[in-house]
C-alpha cells in the first residue's frame, strides 16, 4: 500500500520500504482507500480535490471544493449546491469510482458509509442515509457515529448517548452520560458523570462491571484500561471477562495491532507486548522499524538483531552493523575480537539467520538484480578495492574501484579517486558506469550520477546537471541547476528559481 510524503511543500505517494512511487507534485494527499487517493491541487485563493490511482495517474479530475476517502464505493466530496433559499451555496454529496455524482449535494456534514449507511447533517441534526441516498434514519441527533457491529453511537437532545440499530430503535429508553462504539461486541459505558467505566454487551446488560477510570475500545480480545485519575493513573489490559491481563502499571499505552502493543513507563522508552503481555523487545530497541521482505533490523544494548512483522526475534541481536533484507539476503557484520578490522566482518544471512555467505568482506553492500558490491583489501593490504559478487558469494566483478554502489537497469555506478565524507556519503573521484560484465559503458567523468530510472540517469559536469542514456550518450544536456530522475516520462529540474518538467527528449513542461 502507498502512503503519502511530503518533500519541498510538496506531496507524494512512496512505498512501504520509504522508496517514492509517485513524485511530490500535490499541494495535500490524503491516504489510498478502494484504490483511490484524494489529492489537492492549490490555486488562486482557493483548492480543487481531485483522485489518483495507484499508477500515479488522475482518475478523477480536481473539481471538488473537499473529499474524503472512498468507502463501501463511494466518496464523500464537497461541491457547489443550487439546493435552498439561499440559492448557490457548498454542500456535501457522494461520488462513485469514476468520479459521477451519485448522491447530489446537498447536506451540511457527512460521514463515511459503513454497513451500509452514512451519517449525514441537516438543519443542525444528524441522521442516516443509504447507498442510494434515501434517508433511512431521519435527522434528529445532537450527534452521531459511524454504524459498528449493527448499531452507531447517537447523542440525544438532552446530552444522553444511545446506541441506534439500522432501523432506527435505541437499544434503551434511558441514555447514558458517556459511551463508546462497540468493537468485538463490547462497548465501554459510563452511566453518570461519577461512575466508573465497565462495559455493555449487545443485549445492552453489562457484561464487565464498571471499574475503571477510563476504558477504551477491545482489540484483538484485549481492553484498554486506565486505573486512577489521568495523568497520575496506570494502563493496562483486561480481557473480555474483566480479568486482567497486564497488570495496570503503565504510564502510556496503545491499544493492540497484530499481536501487539507498545507500553511506556514515566521518562521510559516504548516497550512491546505480545498478547500474554510478555515483553518482546527489550528496552532501547529502536521504534519505528523499517520493515523489507518481513524482518526489520533493530538495535538492542548496541548489538544488531532482526526481527519478524510480531516483533518476535527471529535473528538475535549479535551484529556490529546491519542491512536490510533484500533479494532473501541481508549483510552483516560480525563483532571485531580486537581492534584490528581485520576481525569485523562482513557476511550475509538469509532469513532465519544462517549464513548465506560466511564474513569475509571490509564491507557489503544490498544484493541487487542477483548481485552485491563489496570491499576487499588491496595492494598487500594497503589499500582496499569494491567489487561485485553472485549469492554464492563468488566475484564476478573483480575488484577494482574505489566505491561502488548497487546495479540498477543492469548498469551500476563506481568511483575512482574518491574519499569517504563525514556524513558517510563519497567525495571527490569521478563516476561512470560499468555493466554487469564489469566492463565500463561510460568512464568514469561525472562529478555526480543518479542510478538509471527509465534508461536516464542524472550526471554533475562542472555545477550543471543533465541527462545520459544506457549508451553513455549525453541524452540532455548539462544545462540545470538541480535535476531529478525520470517518472512515468517526465523529471522535475530547476533553472534559475524556475522549476518545471522535461520530458526525455529535453522538452519542457509546466509544473501541475
Amino acid at each position: 500500500m502507498l502512503k503519502p510524503f511530503k518533500k519541498e511543500g510538496k506531496w507524494g505517494f512512496c512505498d512501504e520500504h520509504n522508496h517514492p512511487v509517485i513524485p511530490p507534485r500535490f499541494d495535500l494527499a490524503s491516504r489510498y482507500s478502494q484504490g483511490l487517493a484524494a489529492v489537492a491541487v492549490l490555486g488562486p485563493g482557493s483548492k480543487a480535490w481531485g483522485y489518483l490511482n495507484e499508477k500515479g495517474d488522475l482518475s478523477i479530475a480536481p473539481q471538488f471544493q473537499e473529499a474524503m476517502d472512498f468507502s463501501e464505493d463511494l466518496a464523500a466530496v464537497k461541491a457547489e449546491s443550487n439546493q435552498g433559499s439561499l440559492g448557490q451555496t457548498s454542500r456535501w454529496g457522494y461520488i462513485d469510482r469514476k468520479g459521477s455524482m451519485v448522491i447530489a449535494p446537498q447536506f451540511e456534514k457527512v460521514g463515511e458509509f459503513s454497513q451500509g449507511l452514512a451519517v449525514v447533517w441537516k438543519d443542525g441534526k444528524a441522521g442516516f442515509i443509504d447507498l442510494t441516498g434515501k434517508v433511512n434514519i431521519e435527522p434528529q441527533y445532537a450527534h452521531a457515529d459511524a454504524f459498528r457491529e449493527g448499531f452507531a453511537r447517537v447523542r440525544l437532545s438532552d446530552g444522553q448517548w444511545t446506541f441506534v440499530n439500522q432501523q432506527g430503535k435505541p437499544m434503551a429508553a434511558k441514555g447514558q452520560n458517556d459511551l463508546d462504539s462497540f468493537s468485538e461486541g463490547l462497548a465501554a459505558v459510563k452511566a453518570t458523570h461519577q461512575a466508573k467505566w465497565g462495559y455493555l454487551d449487545m443485549e445492552g446488560r453489562i457484561r464487565i462491571s464498571p471499574s475503571f477510570d477510563k476504558a477504551f475500545r477491545f482489540k484483538e480480545d484485549r481492553g484498554r484500561v486506565l486505573v486512577g485519575s489521568y495523568p497520575h493513573g496506570k494502563y493496562g489490559f483486561i480481557d473480555k471477562d474483566g480479568n486482567f491481563i497486564v497488570k495496570p502499571e503503565f504510564d502510556e499505552a496503545e491499544d493492540y495491532s497484530q499481536g501487539v502493543a507498545r507500553v511506556k513507563f514515566l521518562g521510559g522508552e516504548w516497550r512491546h507486548l505480545d498478547l500474554n503481555g510478555s515483553m518482546l523487545i527489550p528496552s532501547g530497541s529502536r521504534e519505528n522499524l523499517l520493515f523489507s521482505e518481513g524482518r526489520a533490523r533493530t538495535l538492542v544494548d548496541g548489538k544488531w538483531g532482526y526481527v519478524d512483522r510480531s516483533y518476535l526475534f527471529c535473528v538475535p541481536a549479535q551484529y556490529e552493523e546491519a542491512g536490510h533484507f533484500y533479494q532473501g539476503l541481508a549483510a552483516v557484520k560480525i563483532e571485531k575480537e580486537g581492534k584490528s578490522e581485520k576481525n569485523g566482518k562482513w557476511g550475509y544471512i538469509d532469513p532465519q539467520g544462517a549464513f548465506a555467505i560466511p564474513p569475509k568482506f571490509l564491507m557489503g553492500g544490498s544484493f541487487n538484480e542477483e548481485l552485491a558490491a563489496v570491499r576487499v583489501p588491496s595492494w598487500l593490504g594497503l589499500s582496499t578495492r569494491w567489487g561485485y559478487i553472485d549469492r554464492s558469494g563468488t566475484f564476478v566483478i573483480k575488484p577494482a574501484f574505489d566505491f561502488a554502489y548497487p546495479f540498477a537497469e543492469g548498469l551500476a555506478r563506481v568511483n575512482m579517486g574518491g574519499q569517504w565524507g563525514r556524513a558517510g556519503e563519497v567525495t571527490g573521484g569521478k563516476w561512470g558506469f560499468i555493466d554487469k560484465t564489469g566492463r565500463y559503458v561510460m568512464k568514469p567523468q561525472f562529478e555526480y550520477v543518479s542510478w538509471f530510472a527509465e534508461n536516464l540517469a542524472v550526471v554533475r559536469v562542472g555545477t550543471l546537471w543533465g541527462y545520459i542514456d544506457g549508451t553513455g550518450k549525453m541524452a540532455i544536456e548539462t544545462q540545470f541547476d538541480e535535476a531529478y530522475n525520470f517518472f512515468k516520462g517526465l523529471a522535475r529540474v530547476r533553472s534559475g528559481e524556475s522549476w518545471y518538467y522535461v520530458d526525455s527528449k529535453g522538452r519542457k513542461a509546466p509544473l501541475e
